[in-house]
């Protein structure tokens, strides 16, 4: 079904039909987009899924018969994917798209796979999307597919595959005069330099993004770029500017009830900041206003997200009861969704407060139960870290076991280029060493991760680093390098406006 729209030759008049097609306009606000924004709640991720009317569009030259069985298939997996019965959903798209074969069915099926974690599903079937965009001629298939697929190479830890995937949609979007596709395809990939940590490039893309987005009055658009370039900002240690950013993002207020969820994941991402600037009571304010945004949200999964964020928050403020509370009903949330990522980042968030808690039996339970889910996604970065952490607190392996599985999970992280990961293994290996009192070498990967995080511009990661070596010090008894150490990482924090009780030697 070749594309023979006379549009296509006109860029202007594409780039607006497109943008009506995407999301209505914030001039326009009654108009029908024929594809449906659907969020998780990760890594600011929104799959672009098509609806009936697309599929209709599609299937205009199709054979009566044909096309009465497709759609009737397609309501079918609408109606399942709304009641969250996403993998049966999944299976009526399939059906929808066996004949004759559409790029809305594959799309559908591949969106609703996500929704449970089922990443390798999903990346065959938005992949097969793409062939068949290309095979059908179709550039805003192409531009669709694209964007969808390099969500899912993301998750895989496939960074580069996904920024080639985006610097052709970016490529192909500039050259139909595309402005709304050119700033989705910039916003997602400042999110793919964030998991690679190439924070400046990451910059860069969001300026490119909020600039564009203001000069076509696309809102949404420019507060979801807001919101990226805040995540890398606080990534590098610039709270207060990170802040700043983000508050600027929750500013740009339209009237439309999909701004919701730009909202919400703002809110969240200020309840984490907070909660790392000592700010509980900010953060639990920011997490119940993320929390109330979600009653106009149609999916489990991100009100999953607000109430671990929720949880997070109240243990900062030392309610613990309250955090477990939190805790229990997110994983419920994704668990009844199927939403697997979800799941495994609770527990391992779960994991880390049960540490904070002097808990270490609890923590091995809940990073065990992480780990195995994690690894059943294929989520590369989740898993690895879920396994590092075990490996690091396991009580039933030798130093030598500890060390190699740590070192094999580095190279892994290495190859698919994750120097965060990198670095947080780095440290893990340090404190096994420490943990030993193999001094020496423990000292040898604490400095070895210092001049990574350095390296990356990662002011925060070096701030624990300083710190980690301010205790190796005190044990070792050389009380002037801890306090030296000490002042190091107080002087980072202080500067990211995170404010101490005492110093970290102590």
């Amino acid at each position: 079904m070749k594309n023979t729209d006379p549009s296509i030759f006109d860029p202007k008049r594409r780039s607006r039909r497109l943008a009506g097609k995407l999301w209505s306009k914030n001039r326009h606000p009654a108009r029908s987009p024929e594809f449906e924004h659907i969020h998780l709640p990760d890594d600011g991720q929104v799959f672009l899924k098509p609806t009936e009317g697309a599929l209709q569009r599609e299937l205009r030259d199709c054979h009566p018969g044909q096309k009465d069985h497709a759609i009737a298939h397609f309501r079918r997996g609408e109606a399942l994917f709304r009641a969250w019965r996403y993998r049966e959903s999944a299976q009526a798209y399939a059906h929808s798209g066996e004949d004759p074969e559409t790029v809305s069915a594959l799309q559908s099926r591949g969106v609703a796979l996500m929704m449970v974690s089922n990443l390798q599903g999903a990346r065959e079937a938005f992949e097969e999307g793409m062939s068949r965009a290309g095979h059908n001629h179709s550039a805003e298939w192409k531009l669709v597919c694209g964007i969808d697929l390099s969500q899912v190479w993301s998750d895989l830890g496939k960074g580069e595959c996904a920024k080639g995937v985006l610097r052709g949609v970016l490529d192909l979007a500039r050259c139909l005069g595309d402005h709304s596709f050119e700033v989705v395809a910039l916003t997602r990939l400042a999110f793919a330099c964030f998991a690679q940590a190439s924070y400046e490039e990451g910059m860069a893309y969001c300026d490119s993004a909020i600039r564009l987005a203001q000069h076509s009055d696309e809102r949404i658009a420019q507060a979801d770029a807001l919101y990226a370039k805040g995540v890398l900002t606080m990534a590098k240690g610039d709270l207060a500017t990170a802040e700043k950013t983000l508050r600027s993002g929750i500013a740009v207020h339209t009237p439309d009830d999909r701004s919701c969820y730009t909202q919400t994941r703002i809110l969240v991402q200020l309840s984490s900041l907070y909660t790392l600037m000592g700010r509980a009571d900010e953060a639990i304010a920011a997490s119940e206003n993320a929390l109330r945004l979600c009653a106009k949200q149609a999916h489990p999964q991100v009100k999953a997200r607000c109430l671990q964020s929720l949880a997070l928050a109240h243990h900062s403020a030392g309610h613990r009861d309250a955090a477990r509370s939190h805790s229990s009903q997110s994983l419920k949330a994704d668990a009844r969704a199927g939403y697997r990522r979800g799941i495994a980042r609770t527990d391992l968030e779960c994991a880390k407060m049960a540490l904070g808690n002097g808990q270490l039996a609890v923590a091995r339970g809940f990073l065990g139960e992480a780990a195995e889910t994690a690894g059943g996604t294929g989520h590369l970065v989740l898993h690895v870290q879920c396994k590092a952490f075990l490996a690091a607190l396991s009580d039933d392996t030798s130093e030598i076991q500890k060390v190699a599985e740590l070192e094999h999970l580095s190279e892994a992280s290495a190859a698919a280029g994750l120097p965060l990961m990198e670095v947080l293994i780095s440290e893990l290996i340090g404190s096994t060493y420490a943990e030993f009192a193999r001094y020496p070498e423990a000292q040898t990967w604490f400095q070895a991760a210092a001049v990574q995080s350095r390296d990356l511009g990662c002011a925060l990661e070096l701030a624990k680093i300083y710190g980690l070596q301010a205790q190796l010090a005190d044990r070792q008894g050389d009380r002037a390098a801890a306090v030296e150490n000490a002042g190091l990482a107080d002087a980072v924090l202080d500067h990211a406006g995170i404010r101490r009780d005492g110093s970290i030697a102590g």
